[in-house]
């Protein structure tokens, strides 16, 4: 039985690192006297160059996060920048940016003399994002709580994800019985350490910030008795931050504005 289960861990490893694509989370730590410079350039900025790539087929989703409280604020990041890269190997222009703006130098689009990169996390996709079947993004989509996970057995938290969560929470967004919107799940590649130790995450997706920190978000549709038993079994630790949606980049994005 333990040769069958590692064959079916190494099978869905190996389908997972062959069709998904490269998430990258940047996280940066921005002043407050900055903030809204930094906001600015990123959306006036770096969205427009997101299009750009994503056009170009080389990414397929950009966002700017804001975080929502914490801890040590004065020194933590609050600021998350994704990026989705369909070839991680592929030449992605970041340093020409700039040309795409007449007259300006990269300098002047530049964020680092407003802010500084603290951590970048390689994630796979897993390609499970669920959402409720009458969601509207620009108005169900305002907050994400982004869940980073520690557990005994990679493959048997991923397993319980696919084949309990996702369902149990795709049916429950469907009818209406949750104050979640959106839920999605992803591989954590690296870096793996002492002080990052996690090796998967999920997120979250609520339409405001009340829904996001509500303790009842499933109090219509409650879970069956010994539902996350397995779960609670295989779990060490995790770490939960919620952060506002300044900012989106995608297909839907760019067809709704043209």
């Amino acid at each position: 039985m333990k040769r069958i289960v590692t064959f079916c861990l190494v099978s869905l490893l190996a389908i997972v690192f062959v069709s998904a694509q490269t998430i990258v989370h940047m996280h940066r730590h921005v002043p407050q006297e900055n903030e809204e410079a930094y906001i600015e350039k990123e959306v006036k900025y770096w969205s427009k160059f997101a299009e750009e790539q994503l056009k170009e087929g080389k990414i397929t989703f950009w966002a700017i996060l804001k975080r929502v409280g914490g801890e040590n604020l004065q020194s933590e990041p609050n600021f998350l920048i994704i990026n989705n890269i369909k070839d991680i190997d592929a030449d992605i222009p970041w340093q020409k940016a700039h040309e795409m703006f007449p007259g300006l130098t990269f300098n002047d689009i530049s964020v680092d003399d407003l802010s500084t990169l603290t951590d970048v996390i390689f994630l796979h996709g897993l390609g499970n994002h669920i959402q409720g079947e009458n969601a509207v993004p620009e108005r169900d989509f305002n907050f994400v709580q982004m869940n980073y996970h520690n557990m005994k057995n990679l493959g048997k938290h991923l397993t319980f994800e696919e084949d309990q969560v996702k369902p149990y929470f795709k049916a429950a967004m469907d009818a209406n019985t949750t104050l979640q919107t959106g839920w999605g799940n992803s591989i954590i590649t690296s870096p793996s350490s002492k002080n990052f130790p996690y090796k998967s995450a999920s997120y979250d997706l609520f339409a405001s910030l009340g829904d996001a920190l509500s303790p009842n978000r499933f109090k219509d549709s409650p879970f069956p008795d010994g539902f996350f038993d397995e779960w609670q079994e295989n779990y060490k630790y995790g770490e939960v931050r919620i952060y506002r949606i300044i900012k989106v980049v995608n297909m839907d994005t760019i067809e709704n504005a043209e």
